[in-house]
């Protein structure tokens, strides 16, 4: 508030603010990205606190669903997100747990992410 120097009204009214659209494209955001939204489904192990983790994440995104497959010991998470290096950067912590099914970029993205870590302890130089 500090930095507002001053307030008048105009004749325009703001269409944007609490339009469906607008609405719509916040609840995508997975951070703070107007990236075109992207399809995601991804299946998770369900070891140590997986489970308690994407419920949590799934009460924070309006458009997330969550398949269970309990004779697998799984389930699928499903959503329509914005901020895919973000998403990815989340899902890395998941280790060994998490399957990207779709889309076929975050799988290479994720794919990419484990090549170069274990690239990096091949390196002579670090010993």
């Amino acid at each position: 508030m500090g930095t507002i120097t001053r307030i008048e009204d105009t004749p325009f009214t703001n269409t944007g603010y609490q339009s469906d659209e607008y609405r719509r494209t916040f609840s995508e955001m997975f951070s703070i990205s107007l990236e075109d939204p992207i399809q995601v489904t991804v299946r998770f192990d369900l070891e140590a606190n997986v489970k308690r983790k994407i419920q949590y994440l799934k009460q924070q995104r309006s458009n997330a669903s969550i398949t269970y497959f309990p004779e697998e010991n799984q389930l699928e998470y499903h959503d329509t997100i914005r901020g895919f290096a973000d998403f990815a950067n989340y899902l890395r912590q998941f280790g060994r747990s998490v399957h990207v099914i779709a889309p076929a970029a975050l799988k290479e993205k994720m794919e990419f992410s484990v090549n170069r870590t274990l690239a990096r302890y091949e390196e002579d130089d670090h010993e």
